[in-house]
C-alpha cells in the first residue's frame, strides 16, 4: 500500500485497498488519530463492464501515407498532410520505421523506399494493414 500525498497536504491511497470491515476501521482510526480532516469517500472502481464505451474510429494508414512517412520522417509536416494528431504520427514512427528499414535490409532493397515495395511491405508483414 502506498499513501501520497501533495503540497497542499492531502493525503490518499495510491490503489484501492481491499479490506474487511474491522480492517476499514482500523486504517480510517489511525488516519482520523494522525491527520486532520479525514474524509471517507466512497467511489466505484471503473471495470470493463461500468466503463463507459467510446466510439473511437479507426483511420488505417495507407501506403501513401507510410511512404510520406518514410520520406519526410518530419511530424509537422505529416500533421498537415494526412491530418493525423502528432502522437500517431510519433507511434507509427516508432513501430514502422525500424521493421521497413530491416525488412528493406532483408530483401536487399536498401535504397528503394517507394509505394510498391512499401505495398510489399504490408502485404508481407504483420500489424500494419
Amino acid at each position: 500500500m502506498k499513501i501520497v500525498y501533495n503540497k497542499e497536504g492531502l493525503v490518499d491511497l495510491q490503489t484501492p485497498l481491499h479490506v474487511t470491515n474491522e480492517q476499514k476501521q482500523k486504517i480510517l482510526d489511525y488516519f482520523q488519530k494522525n491527520f486532520p480532516n479525514v474524509e471517507v469517500m466512497n467511489i466505484t472502481e471503473l471495470t470493463k463492464e461500468t466503463t463507459p464505451r467510446r466510439n473511437l474510429k479507426i483511420n488505417n494508414w495507407t501506403a501513401k501515407e507510410y511512404l510520406t512517412l518514410l520520406l519526410t520522417m518530419d511530424p509537422e509536416l505529416m500533421i498537415k498532410q494526412t491530418g493525423r494528431s502528432e502522437m500517431s504520427i510519433r507511434m507509427k514512427m516508432g513501430e514502422v520505421v525500424p521493421a521497413f528499414l530491416s525488412w528493406l535490409k532483408s530483401k536487399g532493397l536498401e535504397n528503394q523506399v517507394n509505394e510498391e515495395t512499401i505495398g510489399q511491405f504490408l502485404k508481407e508483414a504483420r500489424g500494419f494493414e
